[in-house]
């Protein structure tokens, strides 16, 4: 069993508490700081199944490799067959600019020019929908 490659470890803003994600399962903890450096401790290392990381092969922490390899397979799979099915989601980003100031986030390395988003821009984003998107809807 090892940590699963589809994990996210970060400490909480402003708390001693950190969190754990694995995108794949779809399973977040807060964890103690105490339990957050055991848990990393386990990163990159072959671990027995036993009761002390139970919880966590439950929640998809810890994976068997192969195991894992078949749920991303099954999950992408799914994801194919359901997009066509899925609404369109079109999303106007005029910049890189996130309220969310997330601790691990790269994106916080752009800067945000403090521009107002002005009818040139915003006419330009629904010119381009109705012009390439609409027409692509239709066929």
């Amino acid at each position: 069993m090892y940590f699963s490659k589809y994990n996210i470890m970060s400490q909480v803003k402003d708390s001693d508490n950190h969190f754990i994600v694995n995108l794949l399962s779809g399973n977040a903890d807060i964890l103690t700081s105490e339990e957050s450096k055991l848990i990393q401790s386990y990163k990159g290392k072959e671990l027995e199944v036993n009761d002390e990381i139970s919880e966590l092969i439950e929640k998809g922490y810890i994976v068997d490799k192969t195991a894992e390899k078949k749920a991303y397979q099954k999950a992408y799979l799914k994801f194919i067959d359901s997009r066509d099915d899925d609404e369109v989601q079109i999303f106007f980003v005029p910049n890189y600019a996130c309220n969310f100031a997330c601790s691990y986030c790269y994106q916080d390395e752009y800067t945000n020019q403090n521009q107002e988003v002005n009818s040139d821009v915003i006419d330009a984003f629904f010119d381009y929908i109705k012009t390439y998107l609409f027409f692509s809807w239709c066929r």
